[in-house]
């Protein structure tokens, strides 16, 4: 499975650091490297950077600022806010997911 949209690769993130808790950056970029097309493509011609790696850092960091992933004082760690556990639970039960990030993102708004 490949990530077609942002969404779908947040939600991938959020599932993963319910299962497994507190991770690694290293663990997350294991788990996710194989479901990207062009594995081996750069960022551009002044990017010595993977193309897939940076996909995950920004959707880490569009979760930070939805307040789903906290901004750990610990380097390369990554893992859930309270506000990101209820998520992943109710992302466990069956439902519109897309809604429900549709409606944090509104009431992130309206503040």
């Amino acid at each position: 499975m490949t990530f077609r949209t942002r969404t779908n690769l947040e939600l991938a993130i959020l599932e993963l650091l319910n299962l497994m808790g507190a991770t690694r950056i290293a663990r997350v970029y294991e788990t996710f490297a194989d479901r990207f097309d062009h594995k081996h493509e750069l960022m551009g011609k002044r990017h010595l950077e993977l193309r897939w790696k940076n996909s995950i850092r920004q959707a880490r960091r569009n979760l930070v600022w939805e307040g789903l992933v906290s901004r750990s004082a610990r380097r390369g760690i990554w893992e859930l806010t309270v506000k990101g556990k209820r998520l992943a639970i109710l992302r466990s039960i069956p439902g519109d997911v897309q809604a429900i990030m549709d409606k944090i993102k509104a009431r992130k708004g309206k503040r």
